[in-house]
């Protein structure tokens, strides 16, 4: 059976390490999920900046709902990693009610 590997934070590089210093700093650790999506800067980048700005209320706001939405399209295109907590997100609760979101839910068949 093939796994991911986790990263550690110790030993990582380049942009993966830049981005992992910065949940360290924020979170005081690193969880075992973005260990996992370190294997992939572009991925890890991707969903710390969704999750940022949904954290920040950026697309909690009336009309910014398209952004989200396309936001998650792009991802599914370019099968992005992250996307395995998509239904996990509490913070994507907001999109959910959209048609748009549950189109893009019925895509993932996971």
């Amino acid at each position: 059976m093939n796994r991911i590997t986790q990263l550690d934070p110790a030993t990582a590089t380049g942009k993966t390490k830049q981005l992992f210093d910065g949940v360290q700093a924020k979170l005081g650790i690193v969880p075992n999920l973005f260990r996992v999506f370190g294997n992939s800067p572009a991925a890890l980048e991707g969903y710390l900046n969704f999750s940022g700005a949904l954290a920040t209320g950026v697309l909690s706001a009336k009309g910014k709902y398209d952004r989200g939405i396309e936001w998650l399209r792009r991802a599914f295109d370019e099968r992005t990693l992250w996307l395995i907590m998509v239904r996990a997100d509490d913070q994507l609760a907001p999109l959910r009610a959209d048609p748009r979101y549950a189109a893009l839910d019925r895509m993932l068949r996971y």
